[in-house]
């Protein structure tokens, strides 16, 4: 049996290649090629033939600055304040501290369903959907105005509020609405970090939840990764699980036990948390169902 010499075309200069095969005949080796090109090509191929035939592409995850769903209250209290629908995209920028914070939380917002860009008059704006209409109303029929909103200031801005008030908690009827919007089919990329999330805890029973402080090791972080859908270096990690766990926490899919003698969190899927992932799995299936069962008419 020959030995093979082995090179790819592409990342192979050709003054090697005289060299490659010099070598391979001195030592009786076979010498074959291959194209990066080519596998490439053929790798997408069948990505495509897999994607087609096996239902829902999910999206992958995506890391926000954005420690809890409750300051989605920060992007919608300015449509309250205002008493109105709709306001001028740079209006609204203005409410915010810096331009950063407002384009994650307008981010969050839109991935959520609660508003969307729409143009009047040559000018842009961002409007409340019907989502953030019934959200808005859940913010009044709250306590969480109490503090912000009297009388005497009927109207603030938010542009310096760092108050905090405004980003205590959701309230109830405004969970029962964030869950209506996740469990709406319209899977979009923060929704499917939840999924994700979910079934990460699920399929590590909850006991892989680091700290900040945790050291993660090169194949755990392939393993999360893998779960994920993502590529994030060991930091973005951590800080994308922490969010998540919050977002789940605040919508009660999860709870979290601390573990001062543990290099992880212990992270428990609640009733509610564990009826929501079959649901996503559920979904997943039907989806994949409808693309498959017409392919078996051949």
């Amino acid at each position: 049996m020959n030995a093979i010499l082995l090179y790819a075309k592409e990342g192979t200069p050709h003054k090697f290649r005289a060299l490659l095969h010099q070598t391979a005949t001195e030592f009786n080796f076979l010498v074959r090629s291959y194209s990066l090109l080519e596998i490439r090509r053929l790798f997408l191929l069948v990505m495509e033939r897999l994607t087609r035939t096996s239902g829902v592409s999910l999206s992958k995850s995506v890391a926000l600055g954005v420690s809890s769903l409750s300051w989605l209250n920060k992007v919608i209290l300015p449509f309250l304040s205002f008493g109105t629908t709709k306001i001028r995209w740079n209006d609204l920028k203005e409410q915010f501290g810096s331009n950063t914070n407002f384009y994650v939380l307008k981010r969050l917002a839109e991935d959520f369903e609660l508003i969307s860009k729409r143009r009047f008059k040559n000018e842009n704006y961002l409007c409340l959907t019907t989502y953030g209409e019934r959200f808005r109303d859940a913010v009044m029929q709250s306590r969480i105005l109490e503090d912000i909103i009297s009388w005497e200031n009927p109207k603030p801005n938010f542009r310096n509020n760092d108050s905090g008030y405004i980003l205590n908690a959701l309230s109830l009827e405004q969970k029962r609405i964030l869950l209506d919007i996740l469990l709406n089919g319209n899977l979009t990329k923060l929704k499917t970090n939840i999924f994700h999330f979910l079934r990460f805890i699920h399929l590590t029973e909850g006991e892989w939840m680091p700290k900040i402080s945790t050291k993660i090791t090169t194949w755990q972080r392939m393993y999360i990764n893998n779960i994920l859908s993502s590529s994030y270096s060991v930091r973005t990690l951590k800080e994308l699980l922490q969010q998540l766990c919050n977002y789940c926490t605040d919508l009660e899919f999860t709870e979290r036990i601390a573990n001062k003698n543990c290099q992880y969190d212990k992270v428990i899927l609640t009733p509610l948390g564990s009826r929501v992932i079959g649901y996503f799995e559920l979904f997943l299936h039907l989806k994949r169902e409808q693309v498959q069962i017409p392919l078996q008419i051949c």
